[in-house]
């Protein structure tokens, strides 16, 4: 049994603040963060289910969470592989974490984003203590035929590019005139999943509607909803669980930042399970 999984995509990567160093005027160094690059659970989830399909892979936790066991079944010889990792807890919702945690690690054993391992080192220099505080993404990023990444992209909250190394491979579009102006991020569905419309699009031009309108799209595919009533009656649920668990703050859509939006839709997914099972908030 052989497997390869897709690599991580721009929009599936997450960066965090590895190091703080503050200025020193007698070594005339200057201050900045250095950012580490991961991925969250459900970026494991949906490469399981489009390799073996959600009926062909199993985990299991032990040690409180601390170890996850993700075991695949091999169709040839008829047995569970597993291979295991252990975690560390979360400054926020430690338990979860953990698990959580424990789970992503076993699944880099199995090859999940492990290209993560061969980032640059990614420095931005600055005042570390705004530095510290500040949202940055994966705008673009590419890799060479061996799975490693050659080269990065990372812009602040405003867009402004903030880390650029290598060249960026430029994909040709699907369709000659598919648009890239307001393209997201594309996500990898899992497999087997119905076929369902999209969300209609928003006629007025507010970039933070579209922007979720397009992550409907992607979680009626991923929750196997084909109405666009239900997904919006789930998303409605799943938006008020997550602020009373004070997870993100109750502002009007009229009133929402793209900042905003961006991470409800982030804490949507880390909450809930893309593959079906709810993981309970608050």
């Amino acid at each position: 049994m052989e497997l390869m999984f897709d690599l991580l995509t721009a929009g599936e990567i997450e960066c965090r603040v590895g190091t703080v160093k503050q200025p020193d005027p007698k070594k005339h160094t200057e201050g900045g963060i250095s950012l580490l690059l991961y991925k969250d659970a459900r970026c494991d989830m949906i490469r399981l289910d489009k390799a073996v399909g959600a009926m062909g892979w199993q985990r299991a936790h032990s040690r409180e969470n601390a170890n996850c066991t993700v075991s695949i079944w091999d169709d040839e010889k008829k047995v569970w592989v597993s291979k295991e990792d252990t975690g560390v807890a979360s400054r926020t919702e430690a338990e979860k974490g953990l698990a959580s945690d424990s789970f992503k690690r076993a699944c880099v054993n199995w090859g999940i984003g492990r290209e993560l391992y061969t980032a640059p080192f990614i420095w931005i220099s600055g005042d570390p203590d705004k530095l510290k505080w500040e949202r940055f993404k994966v705008k673009d990023i590419s890799y060479d035929a061996n799975r490693n990444i050659n080269a990065l992209v990372i812009v602040d909250k405003f867009g402004k590019e903030v880390f650029h190394k290598g060249v960026i491979e430029q994909v040709e579009p699907d369709t000659p005139d598919e648009s890239t102006e307001t393209k997201q991020p594309k996500r990898d569905a899992p497999a087997d999943v119905k076929k369902v419309d999209s969300i209609p699009p928003v006629k007025e031009e507010n970039p933070v509607k579209r922007y979720i309108a397009n992550e409907l799209t992607f979680m009626k595919q991923m929750f196997g909803i084909a109405s666009t009533d239900e997904m919006m009656k789930k998303f409605a649920e799943m938006r008020k669980a997550l602020i009373d668990a004070k997870i993100i703050e109750d502002v009007s859509s009229d009133s929402q930042t793209m900042e905003q939006a961006e991470f409800m839709i982030d804490a949507i997914y880390k909450n809930f399970s893309p593959v079906g099972n709810q993981v309970k908030v608050g």
